[in-house]
């Protein structure tokens, strides 16, 4: 079974419930398409978490892929920072989850694709 990288920015919106988001999501999961994410993914949304939205998030969670970020992924997420840090402003958080799909040769879906500029990920269309 394929799996789908879903950036941070997807999983923020379909846990607010955006239909466009839910419909995309809807799409993949139709086309036999799995959802993957990574830690990184689970520490920003729990660092944003508010009361009551824990048992959505868990149930979220417990319904995705987990993929863990190995020192392959560190590596060219070092090399991402190098080439893209400074000129189009590329943060470890976007580096390391570019690299996992990179490494993984998984598709990413993100809505920020201005923070994904490596010609080696490829984005899912949005």
């Amino acid at each position: 079974m394929s799996t789908i990288l879903l950036d941070t920015d997807i999983v923020v919106d379909l846990l607010r419930g955006k239909v466009p988001i839910r419909n995309r999501i809807d799409e993949i999961l139709m086309n036999g398409i799995a959802l993957s994410v990574t830690p990184i993914t689970w520490a920003e949304i729990h660092s944003g978490i508010r009361r009551g939205e824990e048992e959505t998030v868990r149930q979220f969670f417990d319904s995705v892929r987990n993929l863990s970020i190995e020192s392959s992924m560190g590596k060219r997420a070092g090399e991402y920072l190098r080439l893209y840090g400074k000129s189009h402003g590329v943060r470890l958080a976007d580096a390391l989850i570019a690299a996992t799909a990179s490494v993984l040769q998984i598709m990413l879906f993100t809505m920020n694709r201005k923070h994904y500029p490596m010609k080696d990920v490829d984005l899912y269309p949005s």
